[in-house]
């Protein structure tokens, strides 16, 4: 049950940055190869991405000319747009994404193409393409047409220095990305004693960890977010849980009912097991799951969480469950690597279904909770829950509680509103804002500027009653 603190710290830290930071934005001022600023030229096919070299345009050849000719058709095609409103704004990056995957034929975006289309390199004004020679030179994250702009741009200094933390994040997979002193945390045991959760990410941080409680500066606040971001999706669900009555003093209230001997027979199964994974035998292991969580709509954004401390601190945290099944279930796993579960096999089991969840939801398990993480209406290259027989399938099973987040209040709201039309859904918890959502800010545009945002900040919990 405590087995996060047996992991090697160093290795485990390098583990779980690699995870966190797989995934590449696109910025219109750096180099697509290395993240240098200056100088740079774009490519003179699709005028799109910049290189800061010759060397370094030949190398990112065979990943770029599989958008090249796409851009290039998309850049002429709206070389004469004059964007009015940011609605008008908004369609234009909905039909660059809607275009794109028509072109690869495919129904799904990489996390690089979508920034792509998601936060094209425009005035943060007036959406202009052309003469963008006004950056902010301390975010390095939004550009102007004109001095007039820059100075006009009120809305800009409140995301500022979000903007600089969310580019520095950002910058990280690349040769000339931000170096930064990494902090190697230690998970600490929870005292038996505290007996509920924290009340936020925060508290829950100085119970798990000693190394870092205020960060001060730059190096100490980045390796903060890191470190709280593996535990944040746990932790949010944990609370959802203890929110709604299903946790009761860390023990989980719907633990299936066992015989002694079936208790000793889960005990001695995971002596055995403990062995096999010891001899690298992690085929063999069969341990019989005490809960069932299905994750539903499941995109790159769940494959690259940090599983590992997923299971960890859910597994720590509750008294009575040491052994969860995770099921991930969405078509959008078509298009992306399945999470790396050969270390976590031991710990939980897992399985993957490449389908909707309407489609397959028959087939399974009943579920204890079933996830919805990180709703973004009509931004989720599948977005499965529009049509009623889809949201049907998410409230199939009586009592059983799905935990929706979105990065938005008001995608939330629009998700929650639209369960109105089934008589059986009742509301648990309404939108509210989630204590424990992630900690790193990614860009976003609002109708105000280029604005900053964070994973699973609001928070809902519905059922079938």
């Amino acid at each position: 049950m405590d087995w996060l603190m047996e992991l090697d710290a160093t290795e485990a830290v390098r583990y779980r940055l690699h995870l966190f930071i797989r995934s590449q934005q696109y910025y219109g001022n750096s180099c697509t190869r290395c993240f240098l600023s200056k100088p740079l030229k774009k490519c003179a096919s699709c005028k799109v991405v910049s290189y800061c070299s010759r060397k370094h345009q030949v190398e990112d050849w065979k990943l770029h000319k599989l958008d090249c000719s796409a851009l290039k058709n998309l850049s002429r095609r709206f070389s004469n747009v004059r964007h009015k409103s940011f609605e008008s704004f908004s369609e234009y990056r909905d039909t660059l994404a809607m275009e794109l995957k028509r072109f690869h034929k495919r129904e799904m975006l990489t996390e690089y193409e979508r920034s792509i289309c998601e936060l094209p390199w425009v005035c943060s004004v007036c959406y202009s393409k052309d003469s963008l020679n006004f950056e902010c030179e301390k975010c390095k994250a939004v550009v102007y047409c004109s001095l007039e702009h820059k100075q006009d741009d009120e809305g800009h200094k409140a995301e500022c220095q979000r903007l600089e933390f969310s580019r520095i994040f950002d910058s990280f997979p690349y040769e000339n990305g931000f170096k930064w002193e990494r902090t190697d945390f230690v998970f600490e045991k929870v005292p038996t004693h505290i007996q509920f959760l924290p009340k936020d990410m925060d508290e829950l941080s100085c119970l798990i960890q000693k190394q870092i409680k205020s960060p001060k500066g730059i190096h100490e606040m980045i390796s903060y977010y890191i470190h709280n971001d593996f535990y944040s999706v746990s932790a949010t669900i944990l609370y959802a849980l203890e929110r709604i009555g299903l946790i009761d003093r860390r023990v989980f209230t719907r633990k299936p009912s066992m015989t002694e001997e079936e208790r000793r027979d889960r005990l001695a199964d995971r002596v055995v097991n403990n062995m096999l994974y010891s001899m690298g035998n992690i085929k063999t292991l069969k341990m019989e799951p005490a809960m069932i969580i299905h994750f539903v709509a499941v995109d790159e954004y769940e494959v690259t969480l940090n599983w590992i401390t997923f299971v960890g601190l859910f597994t720590h945290w509750l008294l009575n469950i040491d052994y969860p099944k995770l099921i991930f279930i969405g078509p959008a796993l078509k298009y992306c690597d399945e999470p790396d579960f050969d270390a976590l096999t031991i710990r939980s089991g897992y399985q993957c279904y490449k389908r909707a969840y309407k489609d397959i939801v028959n087939s399974l398990e009943k579920p204890d909770m079933v996830i919805l993480l990180d709703y973004r209406n009509g931004k989720k290259d599948f977005d499965e829950f529009d049509d009623t027989s889809s949201r049907r399938a998410l409230f199939k099973h009586k009592g059983v509680p799905l935990i929706v987040t979105a990065s938005k209040q008001d995608q939330l709201e629009h998700f929650v509103n639209k369960q109105s039309d089934l008589s059986y859904v009742e509301v648990l918890a309404d939108v509210h804002k989630n204590p424990f959502a992630d900690s790193r800010p990614r860009r976003i545009w609002d109708e105000k500027c280029l604005s900053t945002c964070v994973k699973n900040d609001y928070i809902a919990i519905l059922t079938r009653n």
